[in-house]
C-alpha cells in the first residue's frame, strides 16, 4: 500500500520512485495506490494562473489538510474503507478501528472545545499561510505572517552571517 498526500505535493520525487519500484500494486490507479487528498476538504485552491512569483503556492490547493481534525476523521474513514477493500476478511476490523478512532477524537474535540473560547480570543502571528485548515477549524484570529507569501520570508526576518 502506498498512501500519498496528493495535490502534487510529492510531484518532484515520488513518480520516478514509483515507476522504478517495479511494484505493479502501487502504480497510480492500481489497488495499492491511495491519494489521501480525495477524502479531505481542500482549501486555498487557486482560481487563476499560478506562478513562482506567488511563492510556494500549490496549484491544486493547500496540501496541509490533515491539520483539520475534521479532515483527520475523513481520512480515517477513507483508510478504513480502502484497507477493508484490499482485505475483505478484515473489513469489520477496520470499520471498528475507525469507530474507535472517532470516539477518541470526539473526546479530544470536546476537551479542546471547552478551551476554544480562549483560542478564539487569542491573536497569533504565524510562519506562513500554510495552515488554513487549522486556523479555520479552531477559529483563530491570525494577525500577520512571517512569510507574506508561502516560502518567501520578509526581508527583515532573514538573518545575515
Amino acid at each position: 500500500m502506498l498512501i500519498t498526500v496528493g495535490l502534487q505535493l510529492e510531484i518532484g520525487w515520488l513518480p520516478p520512485l514509483i515507476t522504478q519500484s517495479g511494484n505493479a500494486r502501487i502504480q497510480v490507479g492500481a489497488s495499492g495506490y491511495l491519494d489521501a487528498s480525495q477524502f479531505a476538504e481542500i482549501l486555498d485552491i487557486p482560481t487563476g494562473p499560478v506562478t513562482r512569483a506567488m511563492g510556494d503556492v500549490h496549484p491544486l490547493g493547500n496540501p496541509h489538510y490533515w491539520l483539520d481534525p475534521d479532515n483527520g476523521r475523513r481520512l480515517a474513514r477513507g483508510f478504513a474503507q480502502k484497507f477493508g477493500e484490499l482485505d475483505p476478511l478484515t473489513f469489520a476490523y477496520f470499520q471498528q478501528r475507525f469507530q474507535d478512532f472517532g470516539q477518541t477524537t470526539f473526546r479530544g474535540r470536546a476537551e479542546v472545545g471547552s478551551r476554544n473560547g480562549a483560542l478564539q480570543r487569542a491573536e497569533a502571528g504565524h510562519l506562513s499561510q500554510l495552515v488554513p485548515q487549522f486556523r479555520q477549524h479552531f477559529h483563530l484570529n491570525v494577525i500577520g505572517y512571517i512569510e507574506p507569501r508561502p516560502g518567501i520570508p520578509r526581508p527583515q526576518a532573514i538573518q545575515s552571517n
